[in-house]
């Protein structure tokens, strides 16, 4: 058993508009295209290069979030304001934001005009990664996009038929929003239960798949109706759905904030159909939101094609498998960073909730002295050592008595 995966969930991503105003709008000047291009994997999010006002500027390709920039990049660039908005984002969070008209930016050759985008306000989410904003679905939505995160490289093109797809199965692709995200039908079994799920594909989410709260509610709601094969009539919920803890905390942030206090549950996932390929041993949690999401980790896994013009998606594994076993590990706790301090944001094991208490700030892991380390230090540093360490010696403040204590966790 792990401890601990050091995890951050940044969700920049799925900021949804409460009124039937639509942001697919902008057209990309080219009628023909092909480019292919790099990327830089900065802990999960897909940092690209941007041609905006005659400079190159750093941004997150992020298929879950509309086109985003930042309020000082739109002063130099020139834009008009087309309107304000209420958004929930990633957690729930409601704030209000402007939709303004970028008048043109470039991706490798590639020219996108009259786009409309959101304006950024606020960059505390932003600055670690080096970022002026987001190129997301609403700008993507007339292209074929493709990512391969084996060669750290994107293509757009207008046609899929310029790509090696002819013999390769597609799967449908949905959009139902304002801002084109991407919706995919997935099929898992749970621990008994087989599901089947639609789900967004969002970029800018660096885990492999978390169950929106929605979803999790017509599950409980199909199990209480007893709508299930009746050979599993007797078994109980949290073995139908394959639940292997629960817990009260919050551990990710969003446009708006730390997600709230809640109630969140962590599953062991038997069989996961993405396109043509199954997943085994798949470990994911619940989400805030309407739309579960598959993120940017099942990228390591293989070369995923979306072509929003045909609303197909293709899934070409790197090795020849249709099967593969991910292979993940039970954690203990999940942390996070809030009002300056990394802290434990949310505890999985029952056996150290009496030593460990949501919103302890976390001082030390083995080697490295946290209480040293900026907010971005933290948040895109490489911890890897802490995963393969055979122990864990944490060092705490306790939320409660301010006391330092140790805690030593086998891996």
């Amino acid at each position: 058993m792990r401890s601990i995966i050091f995890l951050f969930l940044i969700a920049v991503t799925n900021l949804q508009a409460q009124d039937n105003f639509s942001l697919n709008v902008g057209e990309i000047k080219e009628k023909t295209y092909l480019t292919t291009f790099d990327f830089v994997n900065l802990k999960g999010k897909i940092i690209i290069d941007v041609k905006i006002n005659n400079k190159i500027q750093k941004f997150i390709l992020d298929t879950g979030a509309p086109t985003s920039v930042s309020e000082n990049l739109l002063a130099e660039s020139g834009y008009k304001q087309i309107t304000s908005l209420p958004v929930h984002d990633a957690n729930g969070k409601d704030g209000a934001i402007d939709v303004v008209l970028l008048p043109q930016f470039s991706i490798n050759n590639i020219t996108f005009v009259n786009t409309y985008a959101l304006k950024l306000t606020d960059m505390s989410l932003f600055e670690c990664f080096g970022v002026e904003g987001i190129i997301g679905s609403n700008s993507l939505r007339n292209s074929v996009v493709e990512f391969d995160f084996k060669n750290n490289k994107i293509t757009l093109t207008n046609q899929i038929k310029n790509l090696e797809y002819a013999k390769v199965k597609a799967s449908k692709l949905h959009f139902y929003d304002s801002q084109s995200s991407p919706i995919l039908d997935l099929k898992m079994k749970l621990g008994h239960l087989t599901f089947n799920e639609q789900v967004m594909f969002d970029s800018g989410d660096d885990s492999f798949y978390s169950l929106s709260n929605r979803n999790l509610t017509k599950l409980l709601e199909m199990i209480e109706k007893k709508q299930f094969p009746t050979e599993l009539q007797n078994t109980e919920t949290s073995d139908l759905l394959g639940i292997i803890a629960s817990s009260n905390g919050s551990f990710s942030l969003s446009l708006n904030g730390n997600a709230n206090q809640d109630d969140y549950f962590k599953f062991k996932i038997q069989e996961f159909v993405f396109g043509t390929t199954r997943f085994d041993n798949v470990i994911a949690t619940t989400t805030f939101g309407n739309n579960s999401r598959v993120g940017a980790e099942i990228l390591n896994h293989g070369k995923l094609t979306l072509d929003y013009k045909r609303k197909k998606y293709y899934f070409q594994p790197y090795e020849n498998s249709t099967t593969i076993d991910v292979k993940h590990q039970f954690e203990s706790f999940f942390p996070t960073y809030e009002n300056d301090k990394f802290i434990v944001g949310i505890i999985w094991d029952e056996k150290i909730k009496d030593k460990v208490k949501v919103g302890d700030e976390i001082l030390k892991m083995n080697e490295f002295d946290f209480s040293t380390l900026s907010k971005c230090e933290i948040f895109i540093s490489d911890f890897s050592n802490l995963k393969k360490a055979s122990t864990l010696k944490l060092t705490l403040k306790d939320i409660e008595t301010n006391e330092i204590k140790e805690i030593v966790l086998q891996n």
